[in-house]
């Protein structure tokens, strides 16, 4: 009995394996593309209160 609880729990640990990689290469695109935004949005952020300056002071 022990032998066979053994066999089955690696057999359940493989598998859950394999679907946590399978569902990290889905969602890791996703992350990136978050990631990006949310830099490209700091910089605007950022530099948008710079561009007004300048355009108010006419440089």
């Amino acid at each position: 009995l022990g032998k066979i609880s053994q066999k089955i729990s690696t057999q359940y640990q493989k598998e859950i394996d394999n679907a946590i990689r399978k569902l990290s290469s889905v969602f890791e695109p996703f992350m990136i593309l978050f990631v990006g935004l949310f830099v490209a949005l700091l910089a605007l952020a950022i530099m948008a209160p710079i561009f007004n300056l300048s355009g108010a002071i006419g440089v």
